[in-house]
Formats: structure tokens, C-alpha cells, sequence
């Protein structure tokens, strides 16, 4: 998956599997928050 915003790209693998690690949905979430310029907690409350 990416996005395109203003000139910068962000692309992120998410794992083909049946449950993510906490790690590695840690780093997703986080990635995603940095390029929006928004905190970890933002994201989950747009994700409930």
C-alpha cells in the first residue's frame, strides 16, 4: 500500500497472514502517524 501526498510517498508492507505481531502492527501504526503528522492514539481512535 502508498500514498502520495505533496511529493512524498509513503509505503507500507502489511504481512499476507492471519494475525499480525504487535510488533509489527506497532510499526505500521506508527509509520502512518509520522506521515501524517499524527499521534499512534489518533490513528487507533480513527481505526475503532
Amino acid at each position: 500500500m502508498h500514498k502520495v501526498v505533496e511529493g512524498k510517498r509513503l509505503r507500507v508492507t502489511v504481512p499476507l497472514h492471519d494475525e499480525l505481531s504487535v510488533a509489527t502492527l506497532n510499526t505500521i501504526v506508527t509509520d502512518v502517524a509520522d506521515f501524517e503528522g499524527m499521534t499512534k492514539e489518533q490513528i487507533y481512535d480513527l481505526l475503532r
